[in-house]
């Protein structure tokens, strides 16, 4: 199965960017924390999952296809080729990518 979980951190001129990601079957749980008066991109690979529903704190913020407005500091979701794309604003982050 290769490597089920990663934990990394960076000091950076605006302090510390924190990552740490685990997969399972069917699930991929994403932490990340970016630091005061930053801004990042975040990219979810997508594992040849149908149905991809992500949520960031057990709030859905991507389904069926489409962005799900609602949670404070997630400015944008989309997907490309390399997976789901989130632009978000300082602050830490739970995400949870499920698929069939």
């Amino acid at each position: 199965m290769g490597l089920t979980s990663v934990e990394a951190s960076q000091e950076t001129v605006a302090g510390q960017v924190i990552s740490s990601w685990t997969k399972s079957e069917g699930s991929f749980e994403y932490d990340v924390t970016l630091p005061s008066n930053t801004s990042g991109t975040v990219v979810l690979p997508a594992f040849d999952l149908k149905n991809l529903k992500l949520k960031e704190g057990g709030t859905v913020i991507w389904e069926k296809g489409d962005y799900v407005k609602g949670v404070s500091g997630i400015q944008q979701v989309h997907m490309d080729a390399d997976g789901l794309i989130v632009k978000l604003e300082s602050g830490s982050y739970k995400f949870e990518l499920t698929g069939r």
